[in-house]
């Protein structure tokens, strides 16, 4: 029977022969297909096997071949199993891409916020390199100001001073003046009544000396007149000079609040963006943990869906060496799965060994980036501490600049002093003037008085003169003509008169001299007291002058200045 069914031409029948024998043989072996089939799940749940449409055609193909339908419907359930894991698998990919790369644009975000911090810290630095700049300048500008304040203050004495030594010299040259012209007439000598002929005096030279002495109160006049003028000048000299330092120190002092608030305000203004800067770091090193705290999850995640990846591979390696040879024994379409779940598998595991070679390369970059974020945020640390530095730097700077305004108000207060000491000094020179003029208009009073008992001497002299010439000649006349026993006869006596011996001596005109000689001498006296009491005056005046000078000088120390020479006479 079975060799006539054998030889049945049509091929239905065969087919249905086939059909027939292969249920027949696995009656036998009912529990090794079961272990067969419940194998082949679990490889494909293990492998994750992802067949392809050729696959899946050969295997449509070899349905013909196929024994049963149960096992067709379990290829195509595996089939799409696999392509379900495949899409699975393919999302999970898009998702890691899509992660890794919203990671890099965060990390692009991030280093431009660092750029742009980079850029305010550039420009910060910027901002108080002009700090410095304008610092150096109000110090500079601050030691000119102290420079032509020392300047005044040294011309205010120069000018004081000279003005005094041109008061002591003219004092003086009035002094010399009067001096040599009381030197120049001799003294008056008391000499005895009886020495008439040596008492007779050069009219014309008694005359020059008059006339030398009439000049000396007109020259004390002018030089008054003069040294009048001089100081009014000077008072108005003085008064512009004050004037114009005063609103020159006021105007420097505008100045120096102007550039202090300036300076208050390049303060504040650095206050404000240190605190923007600190802002802008707590956001980066918040926004910098978050990111690496991504990172670490990313990481992680790769690094667990690699483990299983490796484990799944690992598993479905040794079920399909365990099942290989139960496969080879059932059915070469099942060799056909093994191989092509094999292929798949080697594939796949070449994939996810270069995934892990992505992924490791990946990590090394973000090491990469992480160092690179740890030696800028070094940089940013040791530009933190120039800040730092630089902004003690500008403490100290201002603490100087503050010490040098108050050195300025300490310098304006001794100014002021100054010109209230000047101003006393200006008072009791004034004084002193007036008194002066006093004194110089009682010594024009003596020298008036003086020329006129000088003229009236002068009459007297040569009255007398005339006088005794006279009398020298009527007497040597009547020597000449009477002899002495041959005298004339006597005029007659008028009723009443009393005769008196006719003296020859001219003793009267002699008293009328040295009384106004002596006259004379008294008031030379007491001009020579008047001068030397002026000129001890015009001492003290200009040594206590000098004196006050030195103690109010501002860089004197202690009221004395070592490194101040004395002044020079010339």
């Amino acid at each position: 029977k079975k060799k006539k069914k054998k030889k049945k031409p049509d091929g239905e029948s065969e087919e249905t022969a086939r059909k027939e024998k292969r249920p027949k043989k696995r009656q036998g072996s009912t529990s090794e297909g079961v272990d067969l089939e419940v194998a082949t799940e679990e490889f494909g749940r293990a492998s994750e096997i992802n067949l392809d449409a050729p696959s899946v055609r050969s295997v449509q193909d070899d349905e013909s071949m196929a024994p049963t339908a149960s096992e067709a419907s379990i290829d195509v359930s595996r089939v799409q199993w696999a392509r379900e894991k495949e899409r699975e698998m393919e999302e999970r990919e898009s998702q890691g891409a899509e992660k890794e790369r919203l990671l890099l644009k965060r990390h692009d975000i991030l280093v431009g916020k660092e750029q742009a911090l980079d850029e305010k810290q550039c420009a910060l630095v910027e901002k108080e390199r002009l700090l410095l700049k304008q610092h150096e300048e109000l110090v500079c500008e601050k030691e000119a100001l102290d420079a032509k304040q020392r300047f005044f203050a040294e011309h205010v004495m120069r000018h004081d001073s000279k003005v005094l030594i041109q008061q002591v010299c003219s004092t003086a040259m009035n002094n010399a003046l009067s001096r040599a012209a009381s030197q120049t007439a001799p003294p008056p000598s008391r000499v005895p009544a009886t020495k008439v002929p040596k008492l007779l005096v050069d009219v014309e030279c008694q005359t020059d000396l008059n006339m030398q002495r009439m000049q000396v109160p007109t020259l004390n006049l002018e030089l008054e007149d003069r040294a009048r003028e001089r100081a009014k000048v000077q008072g108005k000299l003085r008064l512009t000079r004050t004037e114009e330092t005063e609103a020159a120190v006021r105007g420097h002092m505008e100045q120096d609040e102007e550039r202090k608030r300036l300076v208050l305000e390049e303060i504040h203004n650095v206050d404000v963006a240190r605190q923007i800067l600190s802002d802008l770091d707590k956001a980066r090193k918040e926004e910098k943990a978050m990111h690496e705290r991504r990172m670490k999850e990313v990481v992680e995640q790769h690094e667990k869906e690699i483990r299983e990846v490796k484990a799944q591979l690992e598993k479905a390696a040794n079920d399909s060496n365990a099942e290989a040879a139960q496969y080879a024994l059932s059915h070469r379409a099942h060799k056909r799965i093994v191989t092509e779940a094999e292929e798949k598998a080697q594939s796949l595991v070449h994939q996810a060994e270069a995934r892990v070679r992505q992924l490791q390369s990946q990590e090394e970059e973000i090491k990469h980036r992480m160092s690179r974020n740890a030696a800028m945020e070094h940089e940013m640390h040791e530009w933190r501490e120039r800040r730092t530095s630089l902004d003690m730097e500008l403490k100290s700077r201002q603490q100087d600049l503050e010490s040098r305004e108050s050195g300025a108000h300490a310098t304006e207060e001794a100014l002021e002093k100054k010109a209230r000491e000047l101003k006393a000094l200006m008072q009791e020179l004034d004084c002193r003037e007036r008194a002066m003029s006093k004194t110089s208009q009682t010594l024009a009073e003596l020298l008036r008085k003086e020329r006129e008992l000088e003229r009236h001497r002068i009459g007297n002299t040569a009255s007398m003169g005339w006088n005794k010439a006279l009398l020298q000649a009527q007497l040597k006349r009547m020597k000449s003509t009477y002899t002495p026993g041959n005298a004339p006869p006597p005029p007659p006596k008028l009723p009443g008169e009393k005769r008196q011996a006719a003296t020859l001596d001219g003793s009267k005109y002699l008293a009328a001299e040295t009384e106004g000689n002596e006259a004379i001498v008294e008031t030379e006296k007491r001009v020579h007291r008047l001068a030397n009491e002026f000129d001890r005056l015009v001492h003290n005046l200009t040594a206590r002058s000098l004196e006050r000078a030195e103690a109010c000088s501002p860089m004197s120390q202690g009221g004395k200045s070592p490194k101040t020479p004395p002044p020079v006479f010339t």
